[in-house]
């Protein structure tokens, strides 16, 4: 390759791995609000009934009383929510757990290539001036 297509691979290659790298964050944040869901499921249920403090966001609480858990709402993609039970919940936190895991994985691998490819481009680049 010419020192033009060089060039022209590098940056693509550049924006590519910026966009994983973009990938990973989201991801990575997703398998956070995944494990505290899961893990205030857990709670709750440990609980069953009885006084609580709601977080409301922005630091804002508000106190309000659980009368049962048996049954909650779950989103099971495409913007389609279902009820599910305790157990049956859980076990999808664990799947999407999973999943997401996974995802990060492959996509960092993938970077890992993108980083590789990166620095022979550059290693000749540097044979070419």
């Amino acid at each position: 390759m010419n020192k033009n297509e060089l060039l022209m691979k590098f940056g693509y290659l550049k924006e590519q791995g910026e966009i994983l790298v973009k990938n990973i964050a989201i991801l990575e944040e997703k398998l956070t609000e995944t494990l505290i869901a899961k893990n205030t499921l857990e709670e709750l249920k440990k609980i069953g009934k009885g006084e609580l403090l709601m977080p409301i966001g922005g630091g804002c609480f508000i106190e309000t009383e659980l009368k049962k858990l048996e049954r909650v709402t779950i989103n099971v993609g495409g913007g389609v929510s279902k009820e599910a039970s305790i157990e049956e919940s859980l076990s999808k936190f664990d799947e999407n757990t999973e999943s997401i895991r996974k995802m990060i994985i492959r996509t960092q691998e993938n970077l890992v290539k993108i980083e590789r490819d990166l620095a022979a481009i550059n290693e000749e680049l540097g044979k070419q001036k």
